[in-house]
């Protein structure tokens, strides 16, 4: 992985000649440092300033996804006129757009009937967080006292192996999370090919869309070819053997000066 940092000109050059660049960045982790618990992720009053002024660049469209609920997604971030995608893109949403894929309702009940197993097996011990997201189910271990982790994910295996094997749900492993989906091929990668073709759509200039896309988990892995089609890819964190992304930032305050240089290059050649 190249450090992104010392390869700006490759991200200065695809703004400087695409029509239109879509910065789109996962948050946890990547805008928002990573806590204990995903009630406490905040987003600075600065980055959310930089999200902002990119947006309102004519050439620059922004979008945040993130395995996190639409609505919780929106309430932390708080603007308006950016495009989001929640629990790993099935639920994308922006500005007079709405978009859920018509197999993933069927979901909803598989994911409350696992919600509730599962609470009934190891709700009880302390440190596991569980976030029921309607379209998704996630269950966080990060807290989990070292004793009890093997009985944590004996539990997870015994309820949901069976239906994983039948098809019936798809199995993501984050950071020390569990996130149980709906078992079809849309994820964090299909939202952005989903945005960009949306993009496109629109009149704009002719160039073609620049995707810029900054993740820091194993979700984000799904994104990464995506973006390397035509534009960059850069993971957040040390260097991880295998990932797709070609490039690298050590961490969020890293993206926060990324994201500030690009604002900075568009003014400095007069692109809107």
């Amino acid at each position: 992985m190249l450090p992104l940092r010392d390869h700006m000109d490759v991200v200065y050059e695809g703004i400087a000649t695409k029509g239109q660049i879509l910065v789109a960045l996962d948050f946890d982790g990547t805008l928002s440092d990573i806590v204990s618990r995903p009630e406490d992720a905040t987003l600075t009053e600065e980055r959310r300033q930089v999200l902002r002024e990119l947006n309102s660049r004519p050439r620059f469209a922004v979008a945040v996804i993130s395995g996190r609920p639409l609505d919780d997604l929106r309430e932390r971030v708080e603007l308006d006129d950016i495009a989001y995608a929640g629990q790993h893109g099935l639920e994308i949403a922006g500005p007079g757009f709405h978009h859920v894929p018509p197999e993933v309702e069927a979901f909803r009940e598989t994911a409350a009937r696992l919600g509730e197993t599962l609470e009934a097996a190891i709700g009880q011990i302390p440190g596991v967080i569980f976030e029921h997201k309607g379209l998704s189910l996630s269950v966080h271990h990060r807290l989990v006292a070292g004793d009890e982790r093997t009985t944590v994910q004996r539990a997870l295996r015994d309820v949901i192996t069976p239906l994983a094997s039948a098809g019936e749900v798809r199995v993501v492993l984050g950071k020390e999370v569990v996130n149980l989906l709906p078992p079809l091929e849309w994820h964090k990668g299909s939202a952005l090919r989903w945005l960009m073709e949306l993009l496109d759509a629109i009149p704009h200039r002719v160039g073609g869309i620049f995707p810029i896309y900054i993740g820091d988990d194993v979700t984000d892995e799904d994104a990464f070819p995506v973006a390397r089609e035509t534009g960059i890819a850069a993971r957040v964190g040390p260097p991880v053997e295998g990932t797709a992304a070609e490039y690298s930032l050590v961490d969020t305050a890293e993206v926060e000066a990324t994201l500030r240089a690009i604002v900075d290059c568009s003014k400095s050649l007069g692109i809107g």
